[in-house]
């Protein structure tokens, strides 16, 4: 009886962790961010890891995706622009969605059940959605998300970010991954939310526009350069 309690309490927590890190657009949560995850959807008992394992790689790094057609034309290309920056600098490709096709990213701006912008983190089977919409819709946020889809993990996301991640490189303050120093203060850049370890924020001080050199070899290291 002892065992099930534990095994009982066990499931809760890992169901209330994923309805908790899903805050709305006007969260004022202001816990370390270490210990967010304002835009990842996760799915039960993964721990949380730099990169997913194997099994949520996307098949030769080709990501099939529906684009709604409830974008209007400019938000349309600041999806397809975030798309291009992947597919030029590494060897994802990201498809139209064929029939054949069983796992596959749906970019939406409507999910009917949210209030806020999220990706699942890495190919998770079946239909697979990733909401944008509003502030979202620009080109550094896409990029981003575009990256949690193809399996990457916050930058900050490990228990001391000047430390290696489990691809044995370097921390890369200026990963498309790394938010800002002020994310989750309100956006008050007086009030830091993170800074470097020697107590910094210029490395930190905007979030990225565009891959850094180590986002783009770490994820063709991930993906064994698609093969």
């Amino acid at each position: 009886m002892k065992g099930l309690i534990i095994i009982y309490i066990f499931v809760l927590f890992n169901f209330l962790e994923s309805i908790s890190c899903a805050p709305t657009n006007t969260d004022q949560d202001h816990r370390p961010v270490a210990y967010r995850d304002a835009d990842i959807r996760k799915a039960l008992f993964q721990p949380l890891n730099f990169w997913r394992p194997e099994r949520y790689k996307w098949p030769q790094g080709t990501l099939p995706y529906v684009l709604s057609p409830l974008y209007t034309s400019a938000e349309r290309n600041i999806v397809l622009n975030a798309i291009a920056e992947w597919e030029a600098k590494t060897c994802v490709r990201f498809i139209p969605r064929q029939p054949h096709h069983v796992d596959y990213l749906e970019i939406t701006p409507d999910d009917s059940t949210s209030s806020y912008c999220y990706s699942y983190v890495g190919r998770q089977g079946g239909r697979q959605l990733m909401k944008m919409f509003g502030e979202c819709l620009r080109h550094a946020a896409m990029i981003h998300e575009l990256g949690h889809a193809i399996a990457y993990h916050y930058a900050f996301d490990k228990y001391s970010s000047d430390q290696v991640d489990n691809l044995g490189t370097p921390y890369d303050y200026t990963s498309v991954m790394q938010y800002p120093y002020y994310a989750f203060s309100d956006g008050d850049p007086n009030r830091p939310a993170m800074t470097l370890p020697d107590g910094s924020i210029d490395s930190i001080r905007y979030e990225a526009q565009q891959l850094s050199s180590m986002d783009i070899y770490k994820v063709n290291l991930y993906y064994n350069n698609c093969n």
